[in-house]
């Protein structure tokens, strides 16, 4: 940014051969007036000296004033400031620094906040230590049988993680009458197992589809197998997401 002055020259000597000697000695000079034998105008620093310099010798008045800043492009993008302005934000553009957790429960909240800080993942920590979004997934829903699933939304240096909870189900458990295994009757990603018989086939978070098997109702001890049947309740639920864009013109 670089400074300009306003000046003022007035007084009985000889003004227009002053003009035309700053003229000649290439003093920048700006908004030029003359009114009533005064003049009016504007230069910078070294317009400011060479004024000084010859203001007696044509029996002159000056009064000098500071006027705006005047943007200068070439100082400004060579400037250190520019440069220290430019850098501080792309330097910023490689760390997180924003994590926010949208859920209506603030137990919720308080534990996926807790896992996050637990796995490192905090405010100020470098973009390239974030674990992709399955890892995270999976250290949020361990041992959580709240979440059935975990969205993500990343913008920038902004991280949202959406917990999607587990909907109460009304399901009926029907009672087999001869011991048998436990099966899956839809597709979906478990959350809990509520077994009162049998042996986990399967484990949280995983993936199944209908007819799978969930629980086996044989024990086997050694050489000794036993058919027990399996009983119980496994729960599971399905999510679908999907991605669409809504045309800007008709």
């Amino acid at each position: 940014m670089r400074k300009r002055y306003a000046i003022k020259i007035s007084g009985d000597g000889n003004l227009s051969g002053f003009l035309t000697k700053l003229v000649t000695i290439g003093t920048k000079i700006t908004s030029l007036s003359v009114v009533d034998g005064v003049a009016y105008f504007q230069t910078d620093r070294s317009g400011l000296r060479a004024i000084r310099r010859n203001r007696r010798h044509y029996r002159l008045k000056v009064a000098i004033s500071i006027a705006n800043l005047e943007s200068g492009s070439i100082g400004l993008f060579t400037s250190s400031r520019f440069l220290i302005a430019c850098l501080i934000p792309f330097v910023a553009s490689f760390f997180l620094w924003t994590v926010d957790v949208e859920s209506d429960m603030p137990e919720v909240v308080d534990r996926i906040e807790q896992k996050l800080e637990k796995s490192s993942i905090v405010l100020l920590r470098p973009l390239a230590l974030i674990p992709d979004e399955g890892e995270i997934r999976r250290e949020l829903m361990l041992d959580d049988p709240a979440l059935s699933w975990v969205r993500f939304r990343r913008v920038g240096t902004s991280l949202t993680i959406i917990p999607m909870l587990s909907p109460p189900t009304t399901n009926i458990i029907e009672e087999n009458e001869s011991p048998s295994h436990l099966v899956a009757r839809t597709g979906g990603v478990i959350t809990r197992f509520a077994l009162e018989k049998g042996e986990r086939v399967g484990h949280v978070h995983q993936t199944v589809k209908k007819g799978d098997v969930l629980a086996t109702g044989i024990l086997e001890q050694g050489d000794k197998t036993t058919v027990v049947g399996a009983d119980g309740a496994v729960y599971a639920d399905y999510w679908v997401e999907y991605t669409f864009t809504l045309p800007k013109k008709n």
